[in-house]
């Protein structure tokens, strides 16, 4: 019976297969990574944009069908019939698909016109062509557009990951500072005991152990805030369990700065997509040209009752010439827009290239930045630690007070804090260049 009660509870806290195998809490342990492989499968934004691109498949196919012939097949129905006094039709009347019979003054005629019917553009001055050419430059643009969504929500997954990475490393930095107010109210407390010390120490200590214990619980319901929202960017429950430095270890190296904006420049969807508006406006242009230009159909018909029929089998073909007279004037105008349109697009593309070569720039001062933080603060907390230490050292011996303890515990969480920041600066900053760069997930 155990074994059988172990066996379900072991089936009931499976674990998927992308996950790791632990849960907390209802939570799975999700890397970076397999947040974001979630997200780009699952995310709403993501599934809409994908919508939107079978959309634009499915014009390019309308699109295409432009150069399929038309066939159909229609039936008519017809009646006939002469009033009385009316004189009868002597010799039948060829209407073209069927031919009517005479008719007796008394007699009513009822004509069935079935018929097959086939139509086919054969030139229209380029117009269908630049239609289909139109189609999958939106296609391309769509595509764009949904690699420019995943940049966006991949960094904002990233940066919000990243927050809750801090978060708890905040969070165990004050569980340690927790742990050393513990230690230094033991001392405290046997210093007193010992009559080494006043009474004033040990509530010092004590109030000391309250205002880490305090920092701590603010600090966990800033870790809880922040998971909330990543969960809610994820659309999945996970628990990151990960420290700052061991994100996106896989990636490739970022370039040199003097690289990266050609780098950008080469892979941005907005900026290819931007490129990509422009072409369409040119064709656009190429079809208001064309509005002049000649176009030419082919038609053709047959009849589908039998030759033993009254109504004969019949066949027809016609082609039609079309040429406009006048429409120089509407060509002119709508040149005129597509060519401001061309304009406005093209500052745009200005636009976000000044935007991106500013934020690599940024990003690269951040980061070197944070860099340079990172080791100043490695080596203040080393230095913290041992006058830690120290002042532990003096305070147990009785020749120091116990403020000199609690300020240099206060130095030591504060450097251990400022540490974690900077490295939480490094990797942001290190995102940041990777978003301007679209190296993506």
């Amino acid at each position: 019976m155990r074994a059988l009660v172990a066996v379900l509870v072991a089936l009931l806290l499976a674990v998927p297969s992308w996950a790791e195998d632990t849960v907390v809490l209802g939570r799975q342990h999700l890397s970076l990574a397999e947040a974001l492989g979630w997200a780009k499968e699952h995310h709403p934004l993501l599934r809409a944009s994908r919508a939107r691109y079978a959309q634009a498949e499915a014009r390019v196919s309308q699109s295409l069908a432009s150069n399929v012939p038309d066939l159909s097949v229609k039936v008519g129905r017809s009646h006939e019939w002469l009033q009385n006094g009316g004189a009868p039709r002597q010799d039948p009347v060829d209407m073209g698909f069927f031919v009517i019979p005479a008719t007796s003054p008394s007699e009513n005629t009822v004509l069935l016109n079935p018929r097959l019917e086939l139509g086919y553009l054969l030139y229209d001055g380029g117009r269908r062509n630049l239609s289909v050419e139109k189609s999958r430059q939106d296609l391309l643009t769509w595509d764009c557009d949904w690699r420019t969504q995943w940049r966006e929500l991949s960094f904002h997954i990233r940066q919000q990951y990243l927050s809750v990475v801090l978060h708890r490393a905040l969070l165990d930095v004050q569980e340690e500072n927790v742990r050393l107010a513990t230690e230094s109210l033991h001392q405290a407390r046997g210093m007193v005991r010992a009559g080494r010390k006043p009474q004033l120490d040990m509530l010092q200590a004590e109030a000391d152990l309250s205002g880490a214990r305090s920092a701590y619980n603010q600090q966990l319901g800033a870790l809880n805030k922040a998971w909330v929202h990543l969960e809610a960017m994820v659309g999945a429950p996970m628990d990151p369990l990960a420290r700052l430095d061991d994100l996106d270890s896989d990636v490739e190296p970022l370039p040199e700065e003097s690289q990266a904006a050609i780098q950008a420049f080469e892979k941005r969807s907005d900026i290819k997509s931007l490129a990509n508006q422009v072409e369409v406006l040119l064709k656009q242009v190429d079809v208001n040209d064309t509005a002049l230009n000649p176009t030419l159909s082919l038609a053709m018909a047959c009849g589908l009752v039998g030759a033993d029929s009254p109504l004969y089998q019949q066949v027809r073909a016609s082609l039609e010439l079309s040429v406009p007279l006048n429409q120089g004037q509407a060509t002119r105008s709508a040149n005129q827009e597509v060519h401001a349109l061309i304009q406005e697009v093209v500052e745009k593309a200005s636009a976000l290239r000044l935007q991106i070569l500013g934020n690599i720039r940024s990003g690269y001062v951040a980061l070197a930045e944070a860099t340079r933080r990172v080791a100043i603060d490695q080596e203040q907390v080393e230095e913290a630690k041992e006058s830690y230490h120290l002042a532990e050292r003096r305070y147990r011996s009785g020749i120091s007070q116990y403020l000199e303890l609690t300020n240099a515990r206060s130095v030591l969480n504060r450097a251990r804090a400022d540490l974690e920041q900077a490295r939480f600066d490094r990797k942001l900053a290190e995102f940041q260049v990777m978003n301007e760069l679209e190296i993506l997930p």
